[in-house]
């Protein structure tokens, strides 16, 4: 994609990039914005923002943020009055080889889970949302299992063993959440003992870049997450007891941004934490 910004004279600029999160920093002196301004991008480039950095003189900055590996070139064109970023997602490397990661949709069968306000059925949604999930990290030469693929009852106390017969190296359950307050929303992470923080708080940061409330990572004593000797998190992607949240969870573009967002905060975790079998 390209970012480009016009001017109707010659430009000079200063650029470098930043961590946490990755983003490319352009400082443009003699050039003034009256507005701040901000856009959600797709694609490799999650947001483009321009703000007005210094005045007396004025410097313009502009941020270009991603959030998929790229690479990217900055060249001025129309003689040197128009500044323009090209920016392409390079391929995604092979994760750390020897994880398998286990993705268990919670409830199914006879087990519904949460009813939301409206009648989405919890059981269906994390379903399609696991799935996804598989699909996504299978994309990326990442190992997957399921401990359930269809509309099927798992026995809660079988969830873990199923993981572990297959070799799976990192557990996440997956489940939609229900109140009595109709009014609380919003994606959390829980997990449980410490070699599990690390993957929580990954899933979580990308969880929290969809636009709905974060509320963050949680400790809870959930039977998955006690009785796993791996890295095991349970992911709430909403609450379906609230009509903003239930709504969203009814798309199917929102539940692959959801997969989308759970696998970056695994392949995150993989890449950097050895496989360590129970």
């Amino acid at each position: 994609m390209r970012v480009v910004v016009q001017a109707d004279r010659p430009l000079e600029f200063q650029v470098k990039e930043l961590p946490d999160p990755d983003r490319l920093v352009l400082d443009i002196p003699g050039v003034f914005v009256p507005v701040k301004q901000e856009l959600a991008v797709g694609g490799p480039v999650e947001v483009v923002r321009a703000a007005q950095f210094q005045t007396d003189p004025d410097v313009a900055r502009v941020v270009v943020q991603w959030q998929a590996r790229t690479r990217y070139e900055v060249q001025l064109e129309d003689g040197g009055s128009r500044l323009v970023v090209v920016v392409d997602e390079l391929p995604v490397p092979p994760p750390r080889t020897g994880h398998v990661v286990a993705i268990d949709p919670g409830h199914g069968g006879k087990d519904p889970g949460a009813i939301g306000a409206t009648g989405l059925v919890e059981k269906d949604v994390v379903l399609d949302i696991g799935l996804r999930l598989r699909d996504v990290l299978r994309g990326q030469g990442v190992r997957t299992i399921m401990t359930r693929e269809a509309d099927v009852f798992v026995d809660l106390a079988d969830r873990v063993p199923i993981a572990l017969r297959a070799g799976a190296t990192v557990f996440v359950s997956v489940h939609a959440n229900a109140t009595t307050r109709g009014v609380i929303r919003g994606v959390e992470t829980y997990y449980l003992k410490p070699n599990s923080v690390q993957l929580a708080t990954w899933i979580q940061e990308e969880l929290g870049r969809l636009g709905i409330p974060d509320r963050g990572i949680r400790t809870a004593n959930f039977k998955v997450l006690r009785d796993s000797p791996i890295p095991a998190v349970l992911v709430e992607v909403g609450y379906l007891t609230n009509l903003e949240d239930e709504a969203l969870l009814r798309t199917a573009a929102f539940r692959q941004r959801v997969g989308e967002a759970i696998a970056r905060g695994v392949v995150r975790f993989i890449r950097h934490v050895p496989a360590l079998q129970p």
